[in-house]
């Protein structure tokens, strides 16, 4: 048996890789959207810090160290509640390019160095920030920036402190500035922490649902179609074992359970069906049988295929279109010397113009050795057929009775192809028609009379003019004289036989449509010569007992 790879193994190697490409592609897409989306609520968070800040410091008294030391406490809460790095109060410094810081704050991302060398009063010289040098200044009003220094990529906003209830504010000159940072790449790595955490458990998820799926579908789809394909082939390889009671049983009312009742359904069905054709096929065997003693039955009411006397050469050839047909011929040597010879083709085909050919062909051979010339057993061959015929059918007869004393064939036809004599020229039998037997009673019928000392009589049924070729053609009366026409001139000992190679090379491996039969006598001149000789002795013998 052919190994097969189950389907259901197949789509999960598909969809498994289909989904977490799906996922990467997802996850990829959502990165840098998502980044961008963080980067920006720092931002926000950044300028919202040192916006807060510097309202607080617009609130309180900071004169004097004592109270801006006392503030460190609050930026040092604001950096840890807020993940800042640095929280811080500056004001400009005695020097162009300074600054101090009134107060400041470290957060959990604060550099040791900067600890220790920005602290609350300490005077940080040749600062190079212009931003925060304008926000001083009272050219902005704020500022929000990304900048590289030696404590790392930093996002800082500057917002300006625009009075102190310990000061005079005179509307004019250098701000205290309140400055907040966060670590850039402390929020990338926050960020990526987070985002591969939710990236894992997003393929974890996808996992568990596609191994959910995975054993829902096994459950309700592969174990239901193992189990019919398993059934299925069972029944197929041993279909003798399966029993009516042995039905698939699949639960539910989906597709499944309506293939497994359709698969009940069909085995019950072939089952009975097989019953049947194995029934047909007994009957069919036995009739086959019976057709068969029918046609060795029907064969054998026929003559030999082959006749030879001195002088005489009987040919026929019959080929049935189905296991029995209703063509026939006969002849037979008369008790005189003379030679009887008759073809016929009965109405339709099969059983019934077979059982009508076995009555007729019982009738011509009666009348013939009756000794009644052709015209006469026409007439009470009819009239017998026509007396018991419910079934309407009819009987095309010719008939032929060849006396070799004189050399004379006498012949009468009952509507039956015309048959030819070959000598040294082809001559149709158009004399002697009448209608077909079987049909009415009391039909007239004449004989007519060729004189052939030398020569063949060549009959035939209409199954050889309308053979027909794979192309439909057919073989016809015009090809079937031009092959008779060769055969006179060259003076074919068997026209029989040239007839049948060529109507064989035409038809080839086209179906039959109906009965073929011939029949050919041929007469020399050595049986006229035999039958004289025998008749003077005859006559002589017959003088002598009279004297």
């Amino acid at each position: 048996m052919k190994k097969t790879k189950s389907i259901f193994t197949r789509l999960l190697l598909l969809i498994l890789p289909l989904v977490l490409i799906a996922d990467g592609i997802i996850l990829a897409v959502a990165y840098g959207r998502t980044y961008q989306s963080n980067l920006k609520r720092s931002r926000e968070q950044v300028e919202r810090v040192s916006r807060n800040v510097a309202e607080y410091f617009e609130t309180m008294d900071t004169t004097g160290p004592e109270k801006m030391e006392n503030t460190g406490w609050f930026l040092d809460f604001v950096c840890e509640l807020s993940d800042m790095a640095y929280v811080y109060c500056v004001e400009p410094g005695l020097a162009d390019g300074s600054i101090r810081y009134l107060a400041i704050g470290f957060g959990k991302d604060a550099e040791d160095e900067a600890r220790k060398t920005h602290f609350t009063g300490a005077v940080v010289e040749n600062v190079e920030d212009p931003a925060l040098f304008d926000t001083m200044n009272g050219s902005g009003t704020g500022s929000m920036r990304e900048q590289h220094n030696q404590y790392g990529d930093m996002l800082i906003s500057y917002t300006p402190v625009n009075g102190d209830p310990g000061r005079e504010n005179t509307g004019s000159g250098p701000r205290r500035v309140v400055g907040a940072e966060m670590s850039i790449t402390e929020i990338t790595r926050a960020f990526k922490v987070r985002y591969w955490m939710i990236a894992a458990y997003m393929v974890l998820a996808t996992v568990l649902i596609v191994l959910g799926v995975i054993a829902i579908v096994h459950r309700k789809v592969r174990v239901p179609v193992r189990e019919i394909s398993r059934r299925m082939s069972g029944y197929v390889a041993n279909r003798e074992k399966h029993t009516r009671e042995d039905k698939l049983q699949v639960r539910g009312n989906d597709e499944f359970s309506l293939m497994a009742e359709s698969f009940n359904t069909m085995t019950k069905d072939i089952d009975h069906y097989i019953d049947r054709i194995e029934t047909m096929s007994r009957e069919k065997h036995k009739a086959d049988a019976e057709m068969k003693i029918a046609r060795d039955i029907q064969m054998g009411l026929l003559q030999p295929e082959r006749l030879e006397r001195e002088g005489v050469s009987l040919r026929a050839y019959i080929q049935p279109a189905r296991n029995v047909g209703g063509d026939l011929y006969d002849y037979g040597v008369l008790e005189d010397g003379r030679i009887f010879a008759a073809i016929a083709d009965v109405s339709g085909k099969g059983v019934t113009a077979a059982l009508f050919m076995s009555r007729a062909i019982t009738l011509l051979h009666q009348y013939a050795t009756a000794g009644y010339s052709p015209a006469r057993i026409l007439r009470e061959f009819n009239n017998v057929l026509a007396a018991k015929n419910p079934g309407s059918m009819f009987i095309t007869t010719f008939v032929g009775i060849y006396d070799p004393a004189d050399g004379v064939l006498t012949y009468s036809n009952a509507g039956h192809n015309a048959p030819y004599v070959l000598t040294d020229r082809l001559t149709r039998l158009e004399e002697g028609h009448g209608v077909a037997a079987g049909l009415f009673e009391d039909e007239e019928y004449e004989d007519a009379k060729i004189a052939v000392p030398e020569g063949t009589l060549f009959m035939y049924t209409d199954g050889v003019s309308e053979a027909r070729a794979p192309d439909s053609a057919l073989y016809s009366i015009k090809r079937l004289e031009e092959r008779l026409s060769v055969c006179a001139a060259q003076k074919k000992a068997d026209p029989l036989k040239e007839v049948l190679e060529d109507l064989n090379g035409f038809v080839r491996d086209a179906a039959q449509s109906d009965d073929i039969t011939m029949l050919s006598l041929r007469v020399r001149q050595s049986a006229v010569d035999g039958a004289v000789r025998s008749r003077t002795m005859r006559q002589a013998g017959s003088a002598d007992s009279y004297c």
